[in-house]
């Protein structure tokens, strides 16, 4: 993906294509970011760390109506050769294809409610976690994943 802001109009394009990430509906298109001057939340930093993931927000987000169940982790390893691409396989059995559904137990704010945490007690080391969630800031814009991971380590904090 490539990205460029245009002197003239002030507008950032991009260009890419759909199989890397550019939000193209099509293959090989131009898009255009337009500032409008609204607020929003967005996501600022996501780590991962033993048992958890922690996001964080550039504001306060609704806590009190956040649904636990919007969230959804998955995680799956990739087989390396010397062949192009690999079929997902499962952390928990790294012969099977397929991809472990996480476990999220937990769901908690900061008291500021700019970070959200997720304790996910059989979180480990995987090339891809997927973390789908959706929540509603403090303004009532609205943000939703997924967040995609790749956790090489779990540090404590």
């Amino acid at each position: 993906m490539r990205a460029a802001r245009n002197p003239k109009d002030g507008m950032i394009y991009y260009s890419g294509l759909t199989g890397w990430q550019a939000g193209a509906t099509q293959e090989g298109s131009i898009q255009r970011l337009r500032y409008t001057g609204k607020k929003g939340i967005y996501l600022k930093e996501a780590k991962a760390r033993k048992n958890r993931l922690e996001l964080t927000f550039t504001s306060p987000a609704k806590a009190e109506v956040f649904d636990k169940n919007s969230t959804h982790a998955s995680a799956w390893n990739y087989r390396w050769s010397k062949g192009y691409g690999s079929p997902k396989f499962k952390i928990s059995n790294p012969d099977e294809r397929g991809v472990d559904d996480l476990n999220v137990t937990t769901v908690k704010f900061s008291p500021d409610k700019r970070k959200l945490i997720l304790e996910i007690p059989s979180l480990k080391p995987c090339h891809n976690l997927k973390l789908d969630f959706k929540l509603e800031g403090d303004d009532g814009s609205k943000l939703e994943g997924p967040v995609y991971f790749t956790i090489h380590k779990l540090p404590e904090s």
